[in-house]
């Protein structure tokens, strides 16, 4: 069901994925334009956790500037595009939303999702244990500790692809190769700017988001030392918890750089239909 009403949200782009695969860095890409106004945060979660949507459109429109004149107010949350009910959601309550979403190889998108995890330190256990435990489950009311685990359905585009192209129509979804953004983001902005109706521009400022390795090494007692320096009282707050988990990915164990071939085996298995909906969107042999 679509909507029939003029919508009270002002937002009307979604970038629902998929994880791993540049939504940060498309999501700066797309602020570079003087006509759109992306969400102030980036995963606001607001069409998949039932509080949060029972805000409403007030609380959604909260994450946008309304006097900085834009025509495209969007929003990027990973979490809406392996959630059917998202999609639901999202339809009855915007106005003919534009939909764009950014695929990666889905063996390395889920690679890369384990990786981070344990980066994070969330992570302890193989690639072949947490996939094989944990490669589907998703469920957005259930976060595992920070994010989500799931690794093999959140590349399950196979799956949940078609269910976003049949809801919204195919002239409304916009699938974008992760490697494309990153080799050539110009020419791959610029189209989702076309995409949009928007005038394309001249150049782009180069962009570098929520990357694996980049998160520097540190030591515990440098840590310790660090948090006894902050009040007690701001260790509550939002920020801190951020600034926490960015100074824990400092003292995680390196992420292992390669799958073991019987790894790669098990997940390509998994992964053998989305694998070749990946190939043939994008046209890869």
């Amino acid at each position: 069901m679509r909507c029939e009403v003029p919508s009270d949200y002002l937002c009307n782009l979604i970038v629902p994925g998929a994880a791993k695969s540049g939504t940060s860095s498309l999501h700066e890409y797309l602020s570079q334009h003087p006509k759109i106004c992306m969400s102030r945060s980036k995963e606001p979660h607001h069409f998949c956790r039932i509080k949060k949507y029972e805000l409403g459109a007030r609380s959604h429109n909260e994450l946008f500037d309304e006097s900085c004149g834009a025509q495209v107010f969007g929003e990027s949350s990973t979490g809406y595009m392996i959630w059917p009910d998202s999609i639901k959601k999202i339809s009855i309550s915007l106005d003919n939303p534009k939909i764009i979403m950014v695929l990666r190889d889905p063996v390395e998108r889920a690679f890369s999702h384990y990786r981070w995890r344990v980066r994070l330190g969330l992570e302890k256990r193989s690639f072949m244990e947490a996939v094989s435990k944990d490669g589907f489950g998703y469920d957005p009311e259930k976060p595992d500790k920070f994010g989500y685990t799931s690794y093999l359905q959140f590349s399950q585009y196979s799956k949940y692809c078609p269910m976003w192209l049949e809801e919204f129509g195919r002239s409304n979804c916009l699938l974008v190769s992760s490697a494309d953004l990153k080799n050539e983001p110009s020419k791959i902005v610029n189209e989702c700017f076309r995409f949009l109706r928007l005038p394309s521009l001249e150049s782009v400022d180069a962009v570098f988001s929520n990357q694996t390795d980049t998160a520097p090494s540190m030591s515990s007692s440098t840590m310790k030392n660090l948090a006894s320096l902050i009040p007690s009282q701001v260790k509550t707050s939002s920020a801190y918890q951020i600034l926490r988990r960015k100074l824990l990915v400092g003292l995680a164990p390196d992420a292992p750089r390669n799958m073991t071939s019987e790894e790669e085996g098990y997940v390509k298995e998994a992964l053998c239909d989305d694998i070749d909906y990946f190939k043939s969107t994008f046209s890869l042999k």
